[in-house]
């Protein structure tokens, strides 16, 4: 089947992880990257054309996607907050920017509603 792309995807081989909706984490290896999505191998029918789902590549992350198309084991997925260049560099290269500390936040940054505790022998996610 011949795709049409907008941008064209650069090819890796980057480590990462997927959450599926229904909670499923496992390991993925991207093969291709752009500002607008990615592609990477599953055989799980949970990842279905449409399905949201939310992927860590290389460090980075979540990026929040759906999933676009299928096929021979492959999935592409769309992101819903496209990577701009210097993401997509960073990405690639491994070289992230560092983040800042906790204290250097301007003061009048509102704080974050608090989370609740996750159930005891429960692990918290990404996804």
């Amino acid at each position: 089947m011949m795709r049409t792309r907008k941008v064209e995807r650069k090819q890796t081989e980057l480590a990462g992880q997927c959450c599926t909706s229904q909670g499923r984490l496992f390991d993925i290896t991207v093969h291709d990257l752009s500002d607008g999505g990615c592609r990477f191998a599953d055989d799980d029918p949970a990842l279905f054309v449409g399905a949201p789902t939310n992927i860590m590549i290389n460090g980075t992350g979540p990026h929040r996607c759906f999933v676009r198309w299928r096929e021979d084991g492959q999935v592409g997925v769309s992101f819903v907050r496209p990577m701009s260049g210097d993401e997509i560099e960073q990405v690639l290269s491994g070289k992230m920017p560092p983040r800042a500390p906790v204290e250097s936040l301007p003061a009048e940054r509102p704080a974050a509603a608090p989370q609740p505790a996750a159930p005891t022998g429960m692990v918290r996610r990404f996804c």
